[in-house]
């Protein structure tokens, strides 16, 4: 293999590396050092395949912290139901950037929560 070709490929690997270092060790930290608050939705997305946004925004000691939820198990003609409503957060108690909203059961099941009662409907529009 020529020089000129092993070092793009080193350069990618190496990156590829970091990128999964970085997204296990944020993980890492939201199981083991975390809290649970809830979020306010305060807008909602959906596109033409059928999968939605949800932002939401919660605060920690007056400081706004924002996130973002992804997921194509509840329709877009879903949507609407969730503007304005609260969802439970689960952010790093180190870093509130690093959080993640939990809404679906396999959502809590990934950080052993129990899914709350108060959630059912949502797991109702799923699919």
């Amino acid at each position: 293999m020529k020089k000129a070709t092993l070092i793009p490929l080193l350069l990618f690997i190496i990156t590829i590396s970091v990128i999964i270092g970085y997204k296990y060790y944020t993980q890492n930290l939201l199981k083991n050092n975390n809290k649970i608050e809830k979020a306010r939705v305060y807008d909602t997305g959906g596109n033409a395949k059928g999968s939605i946004t949800i932002y939401y925004i919660f605060s920690i000691n007056n400081m706004p912290y924002k996130g973002t939820y992804y997921t194509s198990r509840i329709s877009s003609n879903d949507v609407t139901k969730f503007k304005g409503r609260y969802i439970p957060v689960l952010f790093s108690i180190n870093d509130p950037n690093n959080n993640v909203g939990l809404l679906l059961k396999k959502d809590f099941e990934e950080y052993n929560l129990v899914y709350p009662d108060s959630l059912k409907w949502i797991e109702d529009l799923s699919f």
